[in-house]
């Protein structure tokens, strides 16, 4: 009896060395280390290594150095990136450390974490020729946004009624974010000075629980898994295993969860302006999402399945194998959309 007691004690002891070394380990990590090698400037477009947004943190490592979600994480490397623009003259080492502790004690800028996290689903909406178009031509008359930005003029052209759209998807038990791969300050003085249907500035909308910016995207080395090299948007950091979350977007380059995206036409502001005869047609476009996804939700709902199966027929990937069965199969897209939710082998996760 006593010998077991002694193995029982000498493992024990061994655990508490083991747990010694571990921390040990972890306090001794400095900024530097989580710090992935920058790529050239003319790589990436949204890496300004001027602004010092050019910073990427290795966001696997930080999470399991410090426990942290793949939500905190990231927004360590966001929080980061805004302190380093306010502290000229504090090391990056002690900017680290306030980050690392802003995020711990959930100080987060603009991301409504309860939210995401009880959510049933999650819809994320890309910015730029998605919900709006900053690329007006200086005489177009159909902006619904004008205000000066750094001592210019600046012109947008927006979708309509975006708070009943935004107010629909919360109604049906989701939550709804925003991501731009663009500029933080450019990003948030757009949202501040589109005005909804009901004269209050977009990004103050309680129906929107988180706003992301190009602080936001990620670079990811081989040892987390696929290779990142060019800064992308991480569904992952409203939902780790993806089964609840899509993102509306224009441009699919940025992201590299092919089977969580729906490619939308992009909104043209001037193309709106000079053609009447499209004009339905671009209004129609997030309204066709929303009728997608209240689709999916009663699916959801009456199957017990999550949310990105219900709506994958309506994905990038999903509409390819709809496509497929419909002009193959001779059946209805009623059919195969029936036909692809219940045989999800038939929808690829990635190119």
């Amino acid at each position: 009896m006593l010998s077991s007691h002694r193995n029982i004690f000498t493992s024990s002891a061994l655990v508490l060395t083991l747990l010694a070394s571990l921390l040990s380990h972890s306090s001794s990590l400095t900024v530097k280390d989580f710090i992935l090698t920058n790529t050239p400037d003319w790589t990436d477009a949204y890496g300004d290594l001027k602004r010092k947004d050019g910073v990427f943190f290795n966001i696997d490592k930080l999470m399991k150095t410090y426990q942290l979600s793949r939500l905190q994480a990231i927004e360590v490397q966001r929080t980061f990136k805004d302190l380093v623009m306010e502290s000229e003259d504090v090391s990056p080492q002690e900017i680290f450390d306030r980050a690392l502790k802003l995020v711990q004690d959930d100080q987060l800028v603009r991301v409504n974490r309860a939210e995401i996290e009880a959510a049933q689903f999650i819809i994320v909406f890309d910015l730029d020729e998605t919900l709006y178009d900053q690329g007006l031509r200086s005489d177009n008359e159909c902006a619904n946004v004008n205000y000066s930005y750094a001592g210019k003029p600046k012109k947008i052209f927006t979708v309509k009624n975006i708070k009943a759209k935004m107010r629909k998807i919360r109604d049906l038990g989701g939550v709804v974010a925003i991501f731009s791969a663009n500029s933080q300050n450019l990003t948030v003085q757009n949202l501040k000075n589109w005005k909804n249907e009901e004269g209050q500035d977009v990004y103050s909308m309680s129906e929107i629980s988180a706003v992301l910016t190009g602080k936001e995207l990620i670079l990811q080395p081989k040892e987390a898994g696929q290779v990142i090299v060019s800064s992308a948007k991480d569904l992952r950091f409203f939902d780790e295993r993806l089964g609840k979350v899509i993102i509306v977007d224009d441009n699919p380059t940025r992201i590299f969860q092919h089977k969580n995206i729906r490619v939308v036409k992009k909104l043209d502001g001037d193309a709106y302006c000079q053609e009447e005869t499209l004009r339905n047609a671009y209004d129609s476009i997030i309204d066709e999402v929303l009728t997608e996804i209240e689709d999916s939700v009663k699916y959801m709902e009456q199957t017990k399945v999550n949310f990105v199966t219900a709506y994958s027929p309506y994905s990038m990937m999903g509409k390819l194998a709809v496509d497929l069965l419909v002009s193959a199969e001779g059946i209805s897209k009623a059919e195969a959309i029936k036909k692809v939710r219940e045989n999800q082998h038939f929808v690829e996760p990635r190119f």
